[in-house]
């Protein structure tokens, strides 16, 4: 018996010491390392996506805001207003109104946007979009021609495949 007790003596005594060696160790580690290194600083700046649309006379086209690659696309509103911005309720057709429209930068797609063929830079201006606007007729009594661009950004960094190009049409609605 008392072999017995000796021998778990050892055994707790060599646990013990095994215990106190790694403590010693790791903490000692610990301790030199929290000393001596230097804090790292990351610095990362979000990425944001915006856009603006710039009229010059008949002439429009869209900066990208942003400050990262961005996919624009556009839709044009035609409307009758008049002085108080009152819209009509009779929109003007197609032969009240002739836009010029730069099919060769800008596709028109069946959802009623223009998309700009290629990706713009940040503090960039994509080519114009409506080149001249001619009215056919008379403005009715008391209104004027309102045409406004509402312009949409979406990020274009990392689309490198027709899957990422889906995935930017699937964030726009476009399935």
């Amino acid at each position: 018996m008392r072999k017995s007790l000796n021998k778990r003596l050892k055994i707790w005594a060599i646990a013990l010491s095994v215990i106190l060696v790694l403590s010693l160790t790791v903490g000692g580690t610990l301790a030199y390392m929290m000393t001596r290194t230097d804090p790292v600083n990351n610095q990362f700046e979000d990425a944001y996506v915006t856009c603006r649309v710039n009229r010059d006379g008949d002439i429009f086209d869209v900066t990208n805001t942003g400050n990262i690659n961005a996919f624009i696309r556009a839709t044009i509103v035609i409307n009758w207003m008049d002085g108080n911005g009152n819209v009509r309720g009779i929109a003007p057709t197609g032969a009240d109104v002739t836009l010029s429209v730069n099919e060769t930068d800008w596709t028109v797609m069946d959802d009623g946007y223009l998309y700009y063929t290629r990706p713009v830079a940040p503090d960039q201006n994509t080519n114009d979009l409506i080149t001249a606007i001619t009215l056919n007729v008379a403005p009715p009594d008391g209104y004027r021609l309102s045409v406004e661009v509402v312009a949409e950004a979406i990020q274009a960094e990392g689309v490198t495949s027709d899957s990422g190009l889906q995935a930017i049409l699937d964030a726009w609605g476009n399935n």
